[in-house]
C-alpha cells in the first residue's frame, strides 16, 4: 500500500494513471457506441475532461526536455545511441510546446488554432517515438552481442549475473517498442499518416494503443 501511494504521488505515476483512465474511457465511448448512449456519453464525457486535465499539467514541461538534451550534448564522447536520444528529446520538446499552445488556445487563453496546433504537436510525438523504436532496435541489437560474447566464455557466477543483467535490459527494450508502438497509433492518426495509405485507426484502436502504453509506463515507474 505504501508503494502505491508513492507512486501516485510521483508527477509521472499520477499522470500515467490518469492517462489509463484517459484511454480506456475513449476505448469504452467507441465501444458503447450504437450500444449504450448512456454510457457512450459518461466515458466520452470523462475521456474529454483527462485530456484536459493532462494537459494542463504538462504546461512548461518542454524545460524538462532542455534540462535533459543539456545533460546529454554534455557527455565526451557521444555514441550513436546518445546521439538518438538528443534528436528524440528535441523532438520531445517541440511536442511539448505545441501540445501547451494547444490547450492554451482551447482555453481560450491564447487566440490561435488549437486543432492545429495539436497537430503541430502530434507530428513531432510520431518524430520522437520513431526514433525511440530505432534507438531500442540498436540497442537489443548492441546487448545481443554482448549476450553471443558471454555465452561463448566458461560458465560462471559471474557470467551469469552479467547474462541476467542483460536480458533484464532487454527486457526493458521490448517493453519500450511495445508502449511507443501504442502511442505511435495514436500520433499517426492525429497527423492523418494512416489515410495516406488506405485505411485509419479508429477511437478502439487508439484507446487500446493509449492504455497499453500507459499501463506498461506505470510498470515500469511502479
Amino acid at each position: 500500500m505504501n508503494q502505491l501511494i508513492a507512486f501516485t504521488n510521483k508527477t509521472e505515476g499520477r499522470d500515467k494513471f490518469c492517462k489509463a483512465i484517459q484511454y480506456a474511457s475513449r476505448f469504452l465511448k467507441w465501444y458503447f457506441d450504437g450500444k449504450d448512449d448512456d454510457l457512450k456519453t459518461r466515458f466520452g464525457g470523462l475521456f474529454e475532461g483527462m485530456k484536459t486535465a493532462r494537459k494542463l499539467f504538462r504546461l512548461f514541461k518542454s524545460l524538462n526536455e532542455y534540462h535533459k538534451v543539456m545533460e546529454l550534448a554534455s557527455k565526451k564522447d557521444l555514441t550513436q545511441v546518445d546521439m538518438l536520444n538528443i534528436a528524440a528529446r528535441i523532438a520531445f520538446l517541440l511536442y511539448w510546446i505545441f501540445d501547451n499552445l494547444s490547450i492554451l488556445s482551447s482555453v481560450k487563453f491564447l487566440n490561435l488554432d488549437a486543432k492545429q496546433m495539436n497537430k503541430y504537436g502530434s507530428f513531432w510525438w510520431f518524430v520522437a517515438l520513431v526514433i525511440g523504436q530505432i534507438t531500442c532496435i540498436i540497442t537489443l541489437s548492441d546487448l545481443s552481442k554482448k549476450e553471443a560474447q558471454l555465452r561463448a566464455k566458461e560458465k560462471s557466477e559471474e557470467t551469469k549475473k552479467e547474462l541476467a543483467a542483460i536480458q533484464a535490459k532487454k527486457f526493458v527494450e521490448y517493453l519500450n517498442i511495445i508502449k511507443q508502438a501504442g502511442d505511435m497509433i495514436t500520433s499517426s492518426q492525429a497527423i492523418e499518416l494512416p489515410a495516406k495509405f488506405g485505411f485509419n485507426f479508429h477511437e478502439g484502436h487508439i484507446g487500446v494503443g493509449g492504455f497499453v502504453s500507459a499501463v506498461l509506463t506505470m510498470y515500469q515507474l511502479y
